[in-house]
């Protein structure tokens, strides 16, 4: 999708495509960094919601940025977060998986998230022409936070069981 943004809502060349890629990947690996020290302090349910609010701006963001620096820091931002939800889902599976069932969580999870992948990525050309970019974008940073306070809400319910509460 971000090739319809650099062409389509910035009216760039689809070579500044490798601008916004090259900041993603940038932020991703600063962000990785940053959370090697912060990730014992922080639980991964907080790394996960916090990813996953900062993807919801920032997706929001660039779907109605059509300012160039402007996307190109909403996709740093993107990037920098993204860690926090890689981190919090493997921390998790770590954490309430029993360890000779940890291959094979990630062994299901794995194709599943590529099939996902997958799937979306064919939708998106037929979804494009369908509605704006600007509301797949926004929609987009809607499902993250629809996704966000459904992860919290589970793990506030899982936490109430775990103490011996409802």
């Amino acid at each position: 999708m971000a090739i319809f943004i650099v062409m389509e809502r910035l009216g760039l060349p689809k070579e500044n495509l490798q601008w916004i890629l090259a900041t993603n990947g940038a932020a991703m690996l600063i962000g990785g960094g940053i959370l090697l020290s912060l990730s014992k302090k922080t639980s991964p349910q907080k790394l996960l919601a916090i990813g996953m609010f900062a993807n919801t701006i920032s997706v929001i963001g660039i779907g109605i940025s059509t300012n160039w620096i402007i996307t190109l820091v909403f996709e740093f931002l993107n990037g920098l977060f993204m860690p926090c939800i890689e981190i919090g889902i493997n921390t998790l599976i770590l954490q309430f998986t029993e360890q000779e069932f940890v291959g094979r969580v990630n062994g299901v999870l794995n194709p599943l998230f590529m099939g996902s992948m997958v799937i979306t990525m064919s939708l998106a050309g037929w979804l494009k022409v369908q509605f704006s970019l600007v509301i797949m974008y926004m929609v987009s940073g809607i499902l993250f936070f629809l996704g966000m306070l459904l992860t919290a809400k589970l793990f506030n319910k899982e936490n109430k069981l775990i103490a011996g509460g409802e």
